[in-house]
């Protein structure tokens, strides 16, 4: 749930070991990168919860450097609360819109044939996953959509979606939510009141969908299609850096300095100690809002899920995000949020 600082799109290096290894493996790396094998379809972005296409949390960072590359890439403008049904819904239009730009280029073909069998690469970070997801599931978009990729998408939901939930007595949550802290209770109260009363039913649907009580609920199961190639990130924060147990991450790590992304920079409407207030030990390690266990992958998918692993970052270091964090992690980790993309074209034009 990227409630303040959103970022990019799961494909994280699996060559990050390897490149703290041997300056070899750093040429492998740098060979695999998306300047190497551009994407042939275009790459759409989707934005958080709290974001837009160009408020401190937009993933304008993830565009600008995957066009270095020379993909193709736009940034999705969904709403920035609300339930996943309508954010996908919005999704879909642009999508629609996003098609008929690309194919509007001084073309090598006509465009009703590029229209025909163009299709785009969603990458979704946090509630734009689960967008991602239902708008090729849901909406029929499955013919339009070659890849998702989520990083840090809460698939099973996250626990602060249910405190949410709780405090503002909703009655989608579960009865077993225990009631948020004060601590919860007081930044959640002053993020609601800065969003205004107005959008407090969007508010709640936006909590749903990022609820664990929504994860449970066999009405609301996204489905996924096997003509549809999908990955999945996840990161791993705590407030000093030191590493947790791994374990949820499925043996796919990329941790060369053997630290945890630091949690100190998540500047967000709840600030760490009161999000970890939430969290029991069932849910770690996690990235300070989403856990691994979530961002791996739906537990139950009608389509193969290529998780490619746990990398040291929070929620928002997933997308470069803050400015000021870009290259600093990378200098405590030594891990840049840039390296996601090693070997993301490869895979997105294998998904073609």
């Amino acid at each position: 749930m990227p409630i303040a600082k959103l970022r990019i799109f799961p494909i994280l290096a699996m060559v990050l070991v390897a490149c703290s290894a041997d300056s070899a493996s750093e040429e492998a790396a740098s060979e695999e990168n998306l300047s190497s094998v551009a994407p042939l379809g275009p790459v759409v972005l989707v934005h958080a919860f709290h974001a837009t296409t160009s408020n401190a949390w937009s993933m304008e960072p993830v565009a600008t450097e995957l066009r270095k590359g020379g993909a193709h890439v736009f940034l999705a403008s969904v709403s920035p609360y609300g339930g996943t049904p309508l954010r996908a819904a919005e999704l879909g239009k642009e999508i629609d819109r996003i098609l008929e730009a690309h194919c509007a280029k001084p073309p090598k073909e006509s465009r009703t044939s590029c229209l025909a069998h163009t299709k785009v690469h969603l990458i979704g970070h946090s509630q734009g996953g689960l967008d991602a997801r239902y708008v090729v599931g849901k909406l029929g978009y499955a013919t339009k959509v070659a890849s998702v990729t989520t990083l840090g998408a809460p698939h099973e939901g996250t626990p602060l979606g249910d405190a949410a939930l709780r405090l503002l007595r909703d009655p989608r949550v579960r009865p077993e939510t225990p009631e948020p802290d004060s601590g919860f209770a007081r930044e959640m109260n002053a993020f609601v009141g800065s969003v205004g009363a107005g959008k407090l039913g969007a508010l709640k649907d936006a909590f749903y969908w990022l609820s664990e009580a929504r994860a449970k609920n066999p009405a609301d199961h996204i489905p996924d299609l096997p003509s549809v190639h999908y990955e999945s990130w996840a990161g791993v924060a705590t407030s000093d850096g030191s590493l947790p147990s791994l374990a949820a991450c499925e043996g796919r790590t990329s941790f060369p300095s053997r630290r945890a992304g630091e949690l100190e920079g998540l500047a967000d409407f709840v600030r760490f100690e009161t999000v970890r207030s939430v969290f029991d030990a069932d849910h770690t390690p996690n990235d300070g809002h989403i856990p691994v266990a979530s961002a791996r992958h739906p537990a139950i998918s009608e389509a193969r899920w290529d998780f490619r692993g746990c990398v040291p970052a929070d929620h928002l270091d997933l997308i470069g995000r803050p400015d000021t964090q870009q290259d600093g992690n990378r200098s405590k980790t030594g891990v840049s949020w840039k390296d996601t993309f090693a070997g993301l074209g490869k895979r997105l034009r294998a998904a073609e």
